[in-house]
């Protein structure tokens, strides 16, 4: 079959409607893990009294495990399949989560954290490995975003959830209760997801074929080797503008999810911890509708770098203007409802980028380097706020400063992206045949 009869026929519509689901459960139940510090930390102060800085240092200390597992995950994918890999993560990162709630001082809380972190950080690149295999270039912004789109819903329901927990449960009945599902889910996931379109058991044979067929047309047009040398990789321009982005589009993000429980208990100190999870919320029930958007226009367009400008520059602009603000509350929560929405429209075309221009296992390992940045960054915006604000008497400005300065990054990055990623795969594919340029990414 040609490139051309290939490129007719429909492919199954069942990618969606069974794989990215799985794949946004799974996800959800990884961040939800990681996220829910934000609103369960204030409470610990009761058994394990803790500074700003500590906190930070605790919280961060997830995001140091969790660029740690990346590329070897990657590796071990090769071999075993990005199935089997993500089961035993998902495994380890719910006991992981679960024994949060036994630690009785500091050093086993950052010990336990770290050990979520470890388990949680091949999730990503692992997943988008799984993405490539079943999706064409016209659609892995929107296969992207619909499995990151969790990161927004899951804030939309879990912090009101933890809130309300947390009103009526101890800390640690609440990290117990919410480190159960994934060791339940992992089994689910292993039954219904598959390392390829061919062993999939919901998809009919001729239609795992069709979609191998297109996906292996498309890898065959790209430059360079399937392979994933840490050496060839870092040499790639790409990669160090992906570390950037990550760098600054998680790490700020981050940063400022774990720390918005404490700025609006600040603003309205009366406010119960479901109100304040609601609040919570708010900022990612717009980034839930956003990244739809800017993956469609993405996708449909060719163009990855006018909604990364777009997405760190309104959030940027948002956060400078939230430290000129007086300290009324709504005020603060329109501002943040705008930076968080902006910057989280960015997920699924960031995610998007290696694949349009590498092959899959390249471009899963310089999706595992840029997102180790990301968790580099990560730790240094909660570990970075925390001392700060310590030193400032828990000042709202300063948290705003740090992650606009991040986001500041992301905003020069997005610049230097090639547009669209269709001519970054041609001008990347006659001087690679050997050897990956460092020039052409």
């Amino acid at each position: 079959m040609s490139l051309s009869d290939r490129a007719t026929v429909p492919l199954p519509r069942t990618r969606w409607t069974i794989l990215i689901p799985i794949v946004f459960v799974t996800y959800g139940l990884h961040y939800l893990d990681r996220t829910n510090t934000a609103q369960l930390f204030p409470h610990l102060d009761d058994d394990i009294p803790m500074s700003d800085t500590a906190t930070g240092l605790a919280q961060g200390a997830a995001f140091i495990g969790y660029m740690l597992l990346q590329l070897p995950a990657i590796r071990a994918a090769r071999r075993w399949g990005p199935r089997w890999v993500v089961f035993w993560c998902m495994i380890l990162w719910g006991l992981a989560a679960a024994g949060t709630g036994l630690v009785q001082n500091v050093p086993q809380l950052v010990i336990m954290r770290f050990l979520l972190g470890l388990a949680e950080g091949p999730l990503i690149p692992l997943v988008i490995l799984l993405l490539g295999r079943y999706f064409v270039s016209a659609e892995r912004a929107r296969s992207a975003a619909s499995f990151l789109l969790v990161l927004p819903i899951s804030q939309v329901l879990g912090a009101p959830l933890t809130g309300l927990l947390v009103d009526h449960l101890s800390w640690r009945t609440v990290f117990l209760i919410e480190g159960v599902p994934p060791l339940v889910w992992a089994f689910v996931w292993l039954y219904v997801a598959a390392d390829t379109p061919r062993q999939a058991r919901w998809l009919k044979g001729s239609e795992g074929a069709a979609v191998t067929e297109r996906v292996a047309a498309e890898e065959a047009a790209k430059a360079g080797e399937d392979r994933m040398a840490f050496g060839l990789l870092i040499r790639q321009r790409l990669v160090w503008v992906l570390a950037a982005l990550y760098f600054a589009g998680t790490g700020g993000s981050v940063g400022l999810i774990l720390w918005l429980p404490t700025i609006f208990e600040d603003l309205s100190p009366s406010a119960t911890s479901l109100e304040v999870g609601v609040m919570v919320a708010l900022p990612s029930l717009f980034g839930a509708v956003a990244v739809v958007l800017a993956a469609r226009w993405s996708d449909a367009h060719d163009n990855r770098r006018t909604p990364m400008l777009m997405g760190f520059g309104v959030a940027t602009a948002a956060l400078l203007i939230g430290t000129l603000l007086p300290g009324t509350l709504w005020l603060h929560v329109t501002v943040l409802i705008v930076a968080g929405g902006a910057v989280i429209s960015t997920g699924g075309v960031l995610a998007s980028i290696p694949g349009a221009v590498l092959p899959q296992t390249a471009a899963a390992g310089a999706l595992a380097v840029g997102n180790s940045f990301g968790a580099i960054g990560q730790f240094m915006g909660v570990v970075l706020i925390g001392a700060l604000r310590d030193a400032t008497d828990g000042s709202r400005t300063v948290s705003y400063i740090v992650i606009a300065c991040m986001w500041g990054v992301g905003l020069v990055a997005s610049a230097l992206l090639v547009e669209p990623a269709r001519t970054a795969a041609a001008e990347a594919k006659a001087p690679v045949r050997k050897e990956v340029s460092p020039e052409h990414s």
